[in-house]
């Protein structure tokens, strides 16, 4: 785990790797409203290895991990996808690394990587009702709500809904020339 004493002037952005794994389970335990269990977090990583197809459906997912320049896990970001559509399916940072721009160039980088890999185009995301970080996160990053289903009823079960949030994902400069 980072510590916590010194700010990080280096943020490093890659994807996840096996070594990591714990590190990320243990900032989920931190920071998540409903934290990923390590079993979760290693069959993520396995189908993050290969790309799937179903029924003429091309099913894929991205891991990324943002760390500080002594290799300690700050933050992560699943992402998973169907053709050219994904669902953001984890975004945490650690508590003691928020504000700092941390999830906000770890979910840039994640969707640069899957843009260029699996030609993603749009991104979805439900946020808890109660996760006022998470919709103010999602508003300032240039997600929108559909207009013709907002909030999704009883989404996180037990009558918790979500907002739905999507961001329409442009293509690379150089395929717009």
């Amino acid at each position: 785990m980072p510590s916590v004493n010194k700010p990080t002037r280096k943020l490093v952005l890659r994807s996840v790797e096996q070594h990591d794994l714990a590190d990320l389970t243990a900032i989920e335990t931190l920071g998540a409203l409903e934290p990923s269990s390590l079993a979760m977090m290693r069959r993520w990583y396995e189908r993050s290895r290969c790309v799937k197809h179903k029924r003429n459906r091309r099913l894929w997912l991205v891991m990324s991990v943002a760390t500080d320049i002594n290799g300690d896990a700050l933050g992560h970001v699943v992402l998973l996808g169907e053709d050219g559509t994904a669902d953001l399916a984890r975004l945490v940072v650690h508590p003691h690394w928020r504000r700092q721009r941390i999830g906000s160039r770890l979910l840039e980088y994640a969707i640069d990587d899957a843009r260029d890999r699996h030609s993603l185009a749009t991104l979805h995301w439900i946020v808890h009702e109660r996760d006022v970080a998470g919709v103010n996160f999602a508003k300032s990053f240039g997600m929108r709500t559909p207009a013709h289903q907002p909030i999704r009823k009883d989404w996180f079960g037990e009558g918790d809904d979500g907002y739905a949030f999507a961001l329409t994902v442009e293509a690379p400069r150089d395929a717009q020339d």
